[in-house]
């Protein structure tokens, strides 16, 4: 990167912190929606609910919502869709199909069904997608089928027959087109934005975070093409420890970055150059919050930490092992590491804490070890505030 002298790139960061672009961006992120008001932010019921009722027409657009669906399963499948027009579909939710599918679509005109399965936080189980699959070809011999696994990172479903979709995918074809839509009242699209504007909060999924999709892209890739060094600079001088001897533009880089850090964070992810934050505290691809906490000293190796599971107790230590920092779990007595097979029971926050209930309880569970374990009475989660 060619270098500029000091005061020349704090006058270009100072300029883009004025610039218009920058400035509706950060009001995006100032502003709460709805859902968050409501406490419902990543509530998978409520994202289906939500989409189930777009798709039905219920905000006055009619069939269009649920041919940008069908247009995106075509153009994902790389094929000519059967119908430019496919009429309204008549959709539900939570339907009885060996288990409960959480959206089902129907078009008996041009007999077309369709199926969403919806794994905003949890994962599949049950063979849930090879029952849901197994159910439409009985049931509906003669239809198209569309079956859709919907996950923020595209995650591909037990079923063949299901084709993987991120919220991504579901934001550019389907949910902008729709808010762009001329036919959109004002009213509705006031709900349509706060849905929006609640993607782009970051979600917890397993010992990473991670937005559940970007909607400003292109808000953030002209902020970036005038502005390139000045970002360049922000983010390779927050990518690295603090240090004690910061001469004053690292110092002014750094305050410039934690003022207005989720909008930066969000210019960040937006970029094939970077595709993740400083630090990768947050990443649109898979990073681990839990090797942060230990590399940025807020957890030290050889710290002991404490979990609680339906009135289980447990302690465990932090190690190095084979490159990454895990959790080694104690045994009853506190002193050594409890162990299966002759294996020490262990991994990251939440393989430490599912493998200790499987050990004591004989039960698997899916459990989020970051807002688990804790030091000093506060979770891992509450921690990564630090970073």
């Amino acid at each position: 990167m060619e270098n500029k002298n000091d005061e020349i790139l704090i006058y270009e960061t100072l300029m883009m912190l004025r610039d218009d672009r920058f400035i509706s961006l950060r009001a995006e992120h100032d502003k709460k929606n709805l859902f968050e008001i409501m406490g419902i932010t990543h509530r998978e019921n409520v994202h289906s609910a939500f989409l189930a009722s777009l798709l039905a027409g219920d905000m006055g657009l009619d069939e269009f919502p649920a041919e940008c669906l069908y247009m995106l399963y075509h153009k994902v499948k790389g094929d000519i869709p059967l119908y430019s027009k496919t009429g309204m579909f008549k959709i539900k939710t939570e339907k009885y199909m060996n288990g409960r599918v959480d959206i089902f679509g129907i078009n008996e005109e041009h007999k077309i069904v369709f199926v969403i399965e919806n794994k905003l936080k949890s994962k599949e189980h049950d063979e849930q997608t090879k029952k849901y699959y197994l159910s439409l070809e009985n049931n509906y011999p003669e239809y198209e089928k569309i079956c859709l696994f919907l996950t923020i990172s595209g995650e591909e479903a037990e079923e063949e027959g299901f084709m993987a979709i991120s919220y991504q995918d579901l934001f550019d074809s389907v949910l902008k087109p729709c808010y762009e839509h001329p036919d959109m009242t004002s009213e509705y699209k006031v709900i349509l934005s706060h849905y929006i504007n609640n993607l782009t909060a970051p979600i917890s999924t397993d010992d990473c975070l991670s937005p559940i999709a970007l909607v400003h892209k292109k808000e953030c890739e002209s902020i970036y093409s005038d502005y390139k060094e000045a970002l360049q600079k922000v983010y390779y001088v927050n990518d690295k420890p603090e240090q004690e001897d910061e001469d004053n533009e690292e110092v002014f880089l750094r305050k410039v970055y934690k003022s207005y850090r989720s909008t930066f964070d969000e210019i960040f992810l937006s970029l094939d150059e970077f595709g993740t934050t400083p630090c990768d505290t947050i990443s649109y691809k898979k990073g681990e919050q839990f090797q942060l906490l230990v590399k940025q000293g807020v957890l030290r190796e050889g710290d002991i930490v404490e979990a609680t599971y339906n009135g289980l107790n447990v302690k465990g230590e932090i190690c190095l092992h084979n490159g990454k920092y895990r959790i080694k779990v104690f045994d009853d007595n506190g002193k050594d590491y409890l162990k299966i097979n002759n294996d020490i029971v262990g991994g990251s926050p939440s393989q430490a804490i599912k493998e200790y209930v499987f050990v004591k309880t004989g039960k698997e569970i899916s459990d989020n070890g970051m807002t688990r374990w804790k030091k000093n009475g506060k979770t891992l989660k509450d921690l990564c505030e630090r970073l």
